[in-house]
């Protein structure tokens, strides 16, 4: 009896003395809904802002909960408690892709970090789509972007996924504030399609009607999926 009561006891004493990770809010600066969605598409809003200090680490932003046609997004951080802790006070810009998943045509609301000093709040626009296909488009299965501040170019790298496909043009859709959705559109040329994967590079001038020191480009990609990456404009910048 005192063996199995000395063992709870020292099992009560490790738990009190151990690490917790709990997960809290942490700042943030901006948020970004990428235009062009529709009904069969997987929609994304990327969220962006910092971790206080060195304490914070492994940040997560999720969608919590979707009701009256407003979508509720929280950025989160896990903080990790010490016995006599410090916390280096250096700030660490994060920037974190939420995807919200597949939503019925129509106008959303969405709120990030409500009632938290920083909350940000913007729009997302739903559209139609009666094709029994995931994308209106066939697009290159990208890896990745290269980019060019100084003149305003970018890089799409990727794979053609066979020789009947050519690419045909880049599309870029604006949200009117500080995102554009870039569609790097593959078109087919011939009914005989062998599966070739094939190394790809598009390159592009971004636009300028979008005033914002910091954009976001949405790159769509095959299959559903997509690339998110900042664009600095170095002019604004200055």
């Amino acid at each position: 009896m005192k063996i199995a009561l000395l063992l709870v006891a020292l099992l009560l004493s490790a738990f009190c003395f151990a690490d917790h990770h709990d997960m809290y809010f942490v700042p943030t600066d901006e948020v970004y809904v990428p235009s062009g969605f529709d009904s069969n598409d997987n929609a994304e809003l990327v969220v962006t802002g910092y971790l206080p200090n060195l304490c914070y680490h492994s940040p997560k932003a999720n969608v919590d909960k979707i009701e009256n046609n407003t979508i509720y997004v929280s950025l989160k951080a896990h903080y990790k408690h010490e016995m006599n802790n410090v916390c280096p006070e250096i700030i660490v810009p994060i920037t974190e892709t939420v995807g919200v998943g597949v939503l019925k045509k129509g106008k959303y609301n969405v709120v990030v970090n409500q009632s938290q000093p920083t909350a940000l709040s913007s729009k997302l626009t739903i559209l139609d789509n009666n094709s029994p296909y995931q994308d209106n488009y066939i697009y290159l299965y990208v890896d990745y972007i290269k980019k060019d501040y100084a003149t305003k170019k970018i890089e799409i790298v990727g794979l053609n996924p066979n020789d009947c496909f050519k690419f045909e043009e880049v599309k870029f859709i604006s949200n009117g504030k500080n995102a554009y959705s870039v569609l790097p559109i593959l078109k087919k040329t011939t009914e005989f399609c062998p599966m070739k994967m094939t190394p790809m590079t598009i390159e592009v001038e971004v636009p300028s009607t979008l005033s914002e020191q910091k954009i976001l480009l949405h790159v769509r990609s095959m299959e559903g999926k997509s690339y998110n990456t900042l664009f600095m404009n170095l002019e604004l910048a200055k």
